[in-house]
């Protein structure tokens, strides 16, 4: 072959392997799922564990593939995992559980589930055939919800890691999903956070819609892209990330109130997105000022801690972002966003 003629066809062929890197993103890489556990190593919860004091919190810090664990007073004690598709790695981690002394790590770019005991050894995984890019998932009465981002459903897991059902499709009609981002569940009803639909939609335990509400707006009535959504003391508790702040409602849809602005002060959050309530005080993801912030369910401020970066104790983009391929769902980037402050 004439070598001039050797040399365009080796660039081309250098060209479109470079665009198929940037067109399909690496989170589509394969993962291999270990075996779960059989369902009687696992016990399961039940009201008197559920309502244990907790002593360890684990954050994911999404950008740093890692699970950070602080106590109560935010002093960073350890953390475990790596970037990767292997055990023991994760890919943007968006969530965690603590259920019966197992920690249950949503490792979201991976698409799966980890579980790890309390001395941080890795037991198995599971998900990786039934989730597309999770954001969020909850635990009630031995079940595992997960709110299935890309697949515009809930899927449940019971805590051995088998699959049990799931509902919902996408849609925008009532009951009818735009990429979810986070559950949370009572005795009575499942409540879904519709992200792009700007909605929250309510179900009961056999999946069937009862009643929803939401709507995207600017001004106060509104959301604009919600993340994250907690059930505590009869009130339900909505991220708004665009706007700052956490809005509160009634368990029927009423408004009750909202706390926080835009912004890097200590009362303001930059795109909050998860929304914890451990020991009856709200936990929160200030994902963008890279911090996590607690308050009383009330909307007191109470305490914080975390800074950007890679060290003990310091975040990179804390709680869930989501990304589609080389773009993101806010405009700029954890980095760009810290360069700039």
């Amino acid at each position: 072959m004439n070598p001039k003629l050797k040399s365009q066809l080796s660039l081309v062929l250098v060209v479109i392997i470079l665009l198929l890197v940037v067109i399909f993103p690496q989170e589509e890489i394969e993962v291999q799922e270990t075996k779960v556990l059989p369902t009687e190593n696992l016990v399961t919860l039940n009201e008197s564990i559920s309502k244990e004091e907790i002593d360890r919190i684990y954050i994911p810090d999404s950008y740093n593939s890692r699970i950070q664990v602080f106590d109560l007073e935010g002093n960073n004690l350890t953390s475990f995992g790596r970037h990767g598709r292997d055990n023991l790695s994760f890919s943007m981690p968006s969530d965690v559980l603590t259920i019966d002394e197992k920690i249950y790590v949503l490792d979201k770019g991976n698409s799966r589930i980890q579980v790890y005991d309390k001395n941080l050894t890795f037991l198995f995984s599971f998900g990786k055939s039934h989730l597309h890019w999770p954001l969020g998932f909850e635990e009630y009465n031995g079940t595992i919800y997960v709110a299935n981002t890309y697949k515009s459903k809930v899927t449940s897991f019971y805590l051995n890691g088998t699959n049990k059902s799931s509902f919902g499709k996408r849609g925008m009609e009532a009951g009818q999903f735009r990429y979810i981002s986070d559950v949370a569940i009572n005795e009575d009803y499942i409540y879904v956070l519709d992200t792009d639909n700007n909605k929250i939609h309510v179900f009961d335990h056999e999946g069937n819609f009862s009643f929803g509400w939401g709507t995207y707006a600017l001004n106060e009535t509104g959301l604009r892209f919600p993340m994250g959504i907690e059930l505590f003391n009869e009130t339900v508790y909505i991220s708004d990330p665009i706007k700052g702040r956490v809005k509160m409602y009634s368990l029927n849809s009423s408004e009750k109130g909202s706390f926080g602005n835009y912004g890097r002060g200590d009362e303001q959050f930059m795109f909050n997105s998860k929304i914890w309530e451990i020991n009856n005080e709200l936990y929160i993801a200030d994902t963008l000022n890279n911090r996590i912030k607690v308050y009383s369910p009330n909307g007191t401020f109470l305490k914080m801690f975390g800074e950007f970066g890679r060290g003990a104790g310091q975040f990179r983009a804390p709680g869930a972002i989501r990304k589609f391929g080389v773009n993101n769902l806010i405009n700029k980037t954890v980095n760009i966003t810290n360069s700039s402050a």
